[in-house]
């Protein structure tokens, strides 16, 4: 396959993301596993879609594949395509273009995807010098910038500080700083608020809906958590070991889920029969 062209600048052209049938096979010492099979989603400019299943039913999976980091012994079938553009076949270089650039990633554990050799502010500067070749010191203006936009107080001075310096909800800001500082197309967040408790829980996702919101980027929200799906996107995707057992506009899941799985799932969850069709902007507090 060609290496990928330049891509164009951001458009507002219908489709932003389209995959078809994409299948991964991963080699494992007990043989062939196939982990996901056949998943075909299309993703439009503004957008919010999650995706929601067990551990194991190849949301992350899926996403990983659009960000082209899944294992080098993975054998990939399908298509994505960005803005048209075939993304599967690329080269390491064109990848790297993508990331931060066109697609950004929150991850589910920021303590282990943030370098813990590098200053917070250098892990929002270096995608801004990679992508949009600012100077070292414009970069770092910016990252101040951004720390400060989600939340983090004194940002000024803490852009210095590492990691482990941070609570676990502040660690998830920086993520979030980071992976939307180049503002690209699409934001995907996987499970952003595992292990934080309910209020930093609230706090995050809804400085993540305004982001979205503000910037105008599409949202993918990898979730387990059909409570916060439903508050937070407009569009749901069901996958159970590795399969897409259905997809739609959330509250027509909800109220008509056509899969018995999915049946399941709003059972054990009944409560979410009193947040169908109330969608709503949560109040966001400035420090966690």
């Amino acid at each position: 396959m060609d290496h990928l062209a330049p891509l164009p600048p951001n458009t507002t052209a219908q489709t932003l993301l389209h995959i078809s049938h994409l299948t991964v096979q991963l080699h494992t010492r007990h043989g062939i596993i196939q982990p996901l099979h056949d998943f075909n989603l299309t993703l439009h400019h503004g957008e919010t879609w999650g995706l929601i299943g067990e551990s194991g039913s190849g949301k992350t999976l899926a996403m990983l594949a659009v960000m082209g980091l899944l294992p080098r012994h993975a054998q990939v079938q399908g298509s994505i395509r960005l803005n048209g553009q075939e993304l599967l076949g690329g080269s390491e270089k064109d990848w790297c273009r993508i990331r931060g650039a066109r697609i950004g990633m929150v991850f589910q554990e920021p303590m282990t995807a943030l370098n813990p050799l590098q200053r917070v502010g250098d892990a929002i500067a270096e995608p801004l010098r990679l992508h949009r070749q600012l100077t070292a010191a414009d970069a770092r203006q910016q990252a101040i910038a951004w720390l400060e936009r989600v939340g983090i107080a004194h940002a000024a001075e803490r852009w210095r500080d590492y990691p482990h310096q941070f609570s676990g909800g502040q660690r998830q800001r920086i993520m979030l700083a980071s992976a939307i500082a180049c503002k690209p197309d699409i934001l995907i967040a996987d499970e952003p608020t595992t292990a934080l408790d309910s209020t930093v829980q609230t706090q995050i996702l809804a400085l993540l809906q305004r982001l979205v919101a503000e910037e105008g980027m599409a949202l993918i929200l990898i979730s387990h958590d059909l409570a916060l799906v439903a508050k937070h996107v407009e569009q749901l995707a069901v996958l159970r070991h590795g399969q897409l057992l259905e997809q739609g506009r959330s509250q027509d899941i909800f109220q008509h889920p056509a899969h018995p799985y999915t049946r399941t799932l709003l059972a054990a969850r009944a409560q979410l029969g009193q947040q169908l069709g109330q969608r709503h902007q949560l109040p966001v507090q400035n420090q966690s």
